[in-house]
């Protein structure tokens, strides 16, 4: 299992597949979601370095994923805590949309995007961290409504 929460093999508690992905839409468009993507738009804008880490909410060195920017720019607190998540299950993606008020959905969606969406884009090329950030912050400018 992935930190996002996905797997090869869709459990979903007996809900199928494409309703998951209508409760991730749903929750981008609200307006909850629309809020959060704009902020995290922000916060990635303002990154002095325009890098991002896969498969950690915040490294060692301070570098993040997506939801790690956040953190880092508005819970502090959490950020410095998050080092010692265990990085292979959703019970981070679920607690971190708590304290971001967003729906779990859009945080799994945002983890997958961040960590898992650019795998086959590059084919033998690992993904560099600039490139995550410009594929991620795409992502987020085509989920903001105008």
């Amino acid at each position: 299992m992935s930190r996002s929460g996905y797997s090869d093999e869709w459990d979903g508690d007996g809900v199928p597949p494409q309703f998951y992905q209508e409760a991730v839409i749903r929750a981008a468009n609200g307006k909850r979601g629309q809020a959060f993507l704009r902020k995290l738009a922000a916060h990635m804008d303002a990154m002095p370095e325009k890098k991002l880490v896969a498969h950690d909410w915040v490294a060692d060195d301070g570098a993040a994923c997506a939801l790690g920017v956040v953190l880092q720019a508005e819970r502090p607190d959490l950020a410095e805590q998050s080092t010692n998540w265990d990085t292979d299950d959703d019970w981070g993606v679920r607690y971190i949309a708590r304290q971001l008020d967003i729906a779990n959905s859009l945080a799994a969606e945002i983890v997958y995007v961040n960590d898992e969406g650019g795998q086959w884009r590059h084919g033998d090329q690992p993904e560099t961290p600039e490139q995550r950030w410009e594929r991620v912050r795409r992502w987020v400018a085509g989920a903001i409504r105008p």
